[in-house]
């Protein structure tokens, strides 16, 4: 495997901020290898095609999605990405924020 330089890692990571931001699933399930893999709230999400219903699904059913990045550790192939998490529910109206960490594996 080639190793992927920091700055390729950033705008990986970047291009799936923009993707679950602007609701864009195609986009979202590109950036992931055909058997790619998300965990979400316990949840294991595998494969284009469920990623791909995932972002569907969530982006109808929630809008105003702000992510903010607040570091990127990196690693060989991976990073470590500190962000808060916001979006506002369709049906009630209500902000949800949420600040977390993920690993993320090249």
């Amino acid at each position: 495997m080639t190793r992927m330089s920091d700055d390729e890692i950033r705008a990986a990571v970047l291009d799936q901020i923009r993707a679950w931001e602007q609701g864009d699933a195609e986009g979202l399930a590109n950036g992931y290898t055909l058997d790619g893999e998300i965990v979400v709230a316990g949840k294991l999400i595998k494969g284009r095609e469920a990623l791909r219903a995932t972002v569907t699904r969530f982006s109808g059913r929630h809008h105003d999605v702000k992510v903010t990045l607040h570091r990127m550790i990196f690693g060989e192939n991976c990073a470590a990405v500190e962000y808060r998490w916001e979006d506002t529910k369709n049906e009630t109206g209500e902000r949800y924020q949420a600040d977390d960490a993920v690993w993320v594996d090249f």
